[in-house]
């Protein structure tokens, strides 16, 4: 991560570069994909209401089918348990996605 960054969306322990397209959780770059980034951004840019697969699917402008973003929604868990976080994104079945606020 850089030492200035102009454009980023902060969540708790969470930094969205926007001027470099890279997520930074818990001082780690996470090595997001395009479509992970974007998933996350979306989620940051609306932490205030749960988002269903398919306003993320709108936000994002990604038009993917509802079981490949629960794919990337599981594999950004996956990298953020592996440098030792809790899983980023949690799941109200019938609500909606939205950022951990454990993390």
């Amino acid at each position: 991560m850089s030492n200035a960054i102009l454009n980023y969306i902060r969540y708790r322990h969470l930094y969205i570069n926007e001027d470099e397209n890279e997520v930074i959780f818990l001082g780690y770059n996470l090595n997001t994909t395009n479509m992970e980034y974007a998933i996350l951004r979306a989620l940051a840019e609306n932490s205030k209401k749960p988002l269903s697969l398919e306003e993320i699917s709108d936000i994002t402008s990604l038009y993917l089918k509802k079981e490949y973003l629960a794919y990337h929604i599981s594999n950004i868990n996956k990298k953020a348990k592996d440098i030792g976080g809790r899983p980023l994104i949690k799941n109200i079945a019938k609500i909606g996605y939205f950022l951990n606020e454990e993390m």
